[in-house]
């Protein structure tokens, strides 16, 4: 990544991380994540970012999260969760 790119990134993160829920991870959440990678066979960090969007699905309207990987999309559109793919792979 050159410099110019890197700016560009902190800069759109900057803007994207006032929308974000931040979700803690309860104890409820961490169980989640467990139930979840046991179905899905995920990762740690996979099912606990799943077992976010999950956790706060009912409290919020509009809930989407951003994956990387199609096995963690596709893991997440299973559970009704709305999915950004990233451009760039």
């Amino acid at each position: 990544m050159t410099e110019a790119q890197e700016v560009a990134v902190r800069s759109s993160f900057s803007k994207l991380w006032k929308e974000l829920s931040i979700v803690e991870a309860s104890e409820d959440v961490v169980a989640s994540a467990a139930e979840l990678a046991r179905v899905h066979a995920l990762r740690g960090y996979d099912a606990m970012q799943l077992g976010s969007a999950v956790a706060i699905r009912g409290a919020t309207l509009d809930v989407a999260m951003i994956a990387w990987d199609d096995a963690l999309a596709n893991c997440a559109i299973a559970e009704g969760i709305n999915v950004i793919r990233t451009s760039e792979r």
